[in-house]
C-alpha cells in the first residue's frame, strides 16, 4: 500500500503495491490520440466541435474503485465523475487538521 500511497501523495492509500503497478503499466501503454503523429488534422473538421476531438482522443484510461457522478442540477456543462469522492472529503479533513496545527 505504500508505493501508491506515496505517489499519489496519500490520495490512494489502500491500494495493493502490485495493483498501483498495473495502473502504471496501464497508463503507460495508453496512447491519448486517435492519430499520435497528427492529433490535429487540418483536413478534418471533427476537431471544430471539442466534445467530438476530446471524444476521440481522450478516452477514460484510469478507472477509481469508487468512482461516482456529481452534480447535474442544470447550470454549467453538467456532472462530472469524480475519482473516489469519499477520499476527497478525508484529505480535506486532514489538510485542515494540519492547517489548524501550522496556525
Amino acid at each position: 500500500y505504500n508505493l501508491a500511497k506515496e505517489q499519489s501523495l496519500g490520495f490512494f492509500d489502500d491500494i495493493p503495491d502490485n495493483h498501483w503497478k498495473r495502473y502504471q503499466k496501464i497508463m503507460a501503454e495508453v496512447e491519448d490520440h486517435e492519430d499520435p503523429d497528427n492529433p490535429h488534422p487540418d483536413n478534418d473538421d471533427s476537431w471544430k466541435n471539442y466534445f467530438d476531438w476530446y471524444q476521440n482522443n481522450y478516452e477514460p484510461n484510469f478507472s477509481c474503485p469508487f468512482e461516482k457522478r456529481i452534480g447535474g442540477n442544470g447550470n454549467g456543462d453538467g456532472p462530472k465523475w469524480v475519482c473516489d469522492p469519499h477520499r476527497l472529503t478525508r484529505v480535506s479533513k486532514e489538510n485542515k487538521t494540519k492547517d489548524k496545527k501550522t496556525s
